[in-house]
């Protein structure tokens, strides 16, 4: 196949694609292709993660549709062939007819022309059979005109010569009838030779009649047949491409191949967008990103594409910021399909001088992409002017760095403390409710009438009040121990108001 781009010229040399379109004159090669070409952008431009099954139930519903609508065809073109045939069969029925209730009527008219010979004279007689024969022929190129299409000319020819013989034959049969009107004879040989003549006249154009008809039925039917041969081979090329496109579709279907496929569609738009950038393809670099592009006079800019369902993790944010770090450049994150972890859609985050930009459910859109680089561009001027402002107060990247570690260890001994003063609170509490004055209590309670909270004494000590059961509990099973206390432990619990 050569091209030549300033002609837009295609030669086709491959004798397949030329025996098919040679078959079916009838498809319109460019007519084809574009619809390809529309077909195979659309597959690139809209792939998602479940590209399989949109894609499959598409082309299985369009299939399904087109199988239809071909059988439907098929049926209507069987249809339409019986019809013709019976229409045929109809015309030439009623051309048989009209013609013979032409002749009935001829035949009548002229009867009644001779039985009233009596009261008209020989002239008067003469014409009116000769209106009669003009009436007869006209009534006779009516019906043939109502039969024969108008572009049929010669066959309309020939009928009209056939017409004008018989005209002249009957005028010359009514001059010799209107000179002896009194025999019946005569009468009678007349109207034996006008049906004689007449049916001889049909006859004469029945033949070319029916062999236009025959014509025309076998040009249908041949019409027909080639249309349904079409429709059978334009069925097989759909069934062929359907296994090639499921071929193709469960190859996408492997992650690597789906990720190529991204990959590929991500690198033609930003060479479309930009055409004079350089745009390098480093999937195979480590901590390099998917794409670098570089432009004159421009930052270079690091891209990450993912083409997940699920939404981004942060350890694949963690790796894209590492990636950023490497090469030194600004950063674009593209979320195809899904959203982005702790990341709002376009959310721009600067890190260390450099501007990372997220996008999410980014559907390989030109115009996002597009959108996120103007913003770099826009925002890289910004940051680059006030690093190079001198009436500010400029920190350098070694003192930024210690800033950044000292805030680190900050967090982490607020941290620390926060933990130490609960555990400290925790404990001061509890030696707080052990100050207690049991006896000065239990004096003070008989003077004096205030209401206090229940105490529980341990009956084995004698030395040791609770505030609650499960206090006392757990001190008895310490008491037991320490005082050496053999006997069995009775829940005897006195308690002091």
């Amino acid at each position: 196949m050569s091209i030549n781009a300033n002609e837009y010229e295609i030669v086709i040399k491959n004798k397949r694609i030329w025996e098919f379109y040679n078959q079916n004159k009838n498809i319109n090669i460019e007519t084809a292709n574009v619809m390809l070409i529309d077909f195979m952008e659309n597959i690139f431009n809209e792939i998602s993660s479940d590209v399989t099954e949109n894609i499959n139930s598409q082309l299985l519903s369009y299939m399904k549709e087109s199988k239809l609508q071909i059988d439907y065809l098929k049926q209507n073109m069987n249809t339409i062939g019986e019809n013709i045939s019976k229409i045929n069969s109809e015309m030439k029925n009623n051309m048989m007819l009209q013609f013979m209730d032409l002749k009935k009527d001829y035949i009548e008219d002229v009867r009644q022309v001779i039985h009233n010979s009596t009261l008209t004279t020989s002239e008067k007689i003469t014409a009116l059979m000769d209106k009669n024969n003009t009436h007869l022929v006209d009534k006779t190129t009516l019906i043939l005109n109502d039969i024969i299409p108008k572009n049929q000319q010669q066959l309309t020819s020939q009928m009209q010569a056939n017409l004008k013989q018989l005209y002249t034959q009957i005028n010359e049969d009514t001059n010799k009838l209107a000179k002896n009107m009194n025999s019946d004879k005569s009468i009678n040989d007349f109207l034996g030779n006008f049906e004689a003549k007449y049916s001889n006249m049909m006859q004469t154009i029945q033949q070319p009649l029916y062999s236009f008809f025959t014509a025309s039925e076998n040009r249908i039917t041949q019409n027909i047949d080639v249309l349904k041969e079409t429709a059978t081979n334009s069925l097989q090329s759909q069934s062929k491409l359907q296994e090639e496109l499921n071929e193709f579709l469960s190859k996408y279907n492997v992650s690597s191949n789906k990720g190529k496929y991204g990959e590929h569609n991500l690198c033609n738009i930003l060479n479309t967008l930009y055409p004079s950038a350089e745009v390098r393809d480093t999937t195979g670099i480590k901590s390099s990103g998917d794409f670098i592009m570089e432009r004159p006079d421009k930052t270079p800019i690091l891209f990450e594409n993912k083409d997940y369902k699920q939404n981004i993790n942060k350890e694949e944010i963690a790796k894209f910021i590492v990636d950023v770090d490497n090469q030194n450049t600004h950063g674009v994150f593209l979320s195809q399909y899904s959203g982005i972890s702790f990341k709002q859609n376009f959310q721009i985050d600067i890190h260390k001088g450099k501007i990372l930009i997220y996008v999410q459910n980014c559907e390989y859109s030109a115009d996002k992409i597009r959108l996120a680089v103007d913003i770099i561009d826009s925002l890289s001027v910004k940051i680059e002017e006030l690093s190079q402002d001198e009436d500010t107060n400029a920190i350098s990247k070694e003192v930024l760095d210690n800033i950044n570690d000292e805030y680190q260890k900050y967090i982490a001994q607020k941290e620390n403390l926060t933990v130490l003063f609960r555990d400290f609170q925790k404990k001061m509490l509890a030696q707080i409710d052990d100050i207690k004055f049991p006896e000065l209590e239990r004096y003070l309670s008989q003077k004096y009438a205030y209401v206090k909270n229940a105490c529980y004494v341990c009956d084995l000590c004698n030395n040791f009040n609770a505030s609650n059961k499960q206090s006392l509990s757990a001190h008895k099973r310490g008491c037991v121990k320490k005082n050496k206390v053999s006997v069995p432990i009775q829940n005897t619990i006195t308690t002091k108001r």
